[in-house]
């Protein structure tokens, strides 16, 4: 029997690690209020997104490794 065992992941530090530039200039202060609070919405789904693909490639890894027993 093979025991796979998924350590504790900080998940929520590596996303902010991985936003480019360009992501993270999405947020931007100025006069426009109703720009910023977009801007601010957009970077969340940017965020939301890649915390989606992370958890879906540990879930296929895990999937991976179990058939391959």
């Amino acid at each position: 029997m093979t025991r796979i065992a998924i350590s504790d992941i900080s998940l929520e530090q590596s996303y902010f690690a991985d936003l480019s530039e360009t992501e993270s200039a999405l947020v931007k202060g100025g006069l426009d209020f109703n720009s910023f609070l977009l801007s601010l919405a957009t970077l969340s789904a940017v965020v939301a997104l890649k915390k989606i693909d992370a958890i879906q490639t540990i879930f296929v890894s895990s999937i991976q490794a179990i058939a391959g027993v």
